[in-house]
């Protein structure tokens, strides 16, 4: 059972900033040298939604569900500083393919918190929406990008070279809205999240 009520006002704002954050980390690209939608700026966002989203309350693991993202959005927001601007030193390289395996752990428990955060409270609407982001965010992100890190990882180790790049512009037209997907998705979750946390009673 939950400790005490959601703050509706709270868990929607946390989950806007969320979700903000990470359509600009989807959208940042680089124009003149100049990075447009700067993923600094997103995970920041991020940040800003996933510590007061910790303070709610939740089911059993909620707390402990909540440290983890808040850990792997603070390690991730630091990274970005760090070498999201500069070449990345080849000694570091394995140490960033990790952080990126920390962050697709961390989108993922992020989903199963919001979940079981659902459960606990009787949103069963919301309970399933989310089900339904997290399934969407292990299909398009964790898989497909554990698979190039587990790779990437696996070269670093070895010494030898892996190099993925898709040169098709009109690929890259007709993938990146996949990539959108589980984001918007994550919209639609907050927004039946909110419309069920104002039609019933929530304890």
């Amino acid at each position: 059972m939950p400790e005490g009520r959601l703050d509706c006002n709270v868990v929607v704002r946390s989950l806007r900033l969320i979700f903000w954050g990470a359509l600009l980390c989807v959208l940042s690209f680089k124009l003149n040298g100049l990075d447009i939608f700067d993923d600094t700026v997103g995970w920041l966002l991020i940040c800003l939604g996933v510590f007061p989203l910790a303070k709610q309350s939740g089911g059993i693991h909620h707390k402990n569900f909540m440290l983890f993202v808040q850990i792997a959005a603070v390690v991730s927001l630091v990274k970005q500083i760090m070498f999201g601007y500069f070449p990345t030193p080849e000694s570091l390289s394995l140490i960033l393919q990790i952080l990126g395996f920390l962050t697709l752990a961390g989108i993922v428990v992020f989903c199963m918190a919001m979940r079981d955060m659902a459960e606990a409270h009787s949103l069963d609407l919301s309970k399933t929406s989310w089900k339904t982001t997290l399934v969407l965010f292990v299909a398009i992100y964790a898989i497909p990008f554990g698979l190039f890190y587990l790779f990437a990882t696996g070269a670093i180790i070895s010494g030898t070279s892996f190099n993925f790049n898709i040169d098709n512009p009109l690929l890259v037209i007709l993938i990146l809205p996949i990539f959108f997907v589980p984001i918007i998705h994550l919209f639609i979750s907050t927004s039946r999240m909110k419309k069920e946390m104002t039609s019933v009673a929530v304890s």
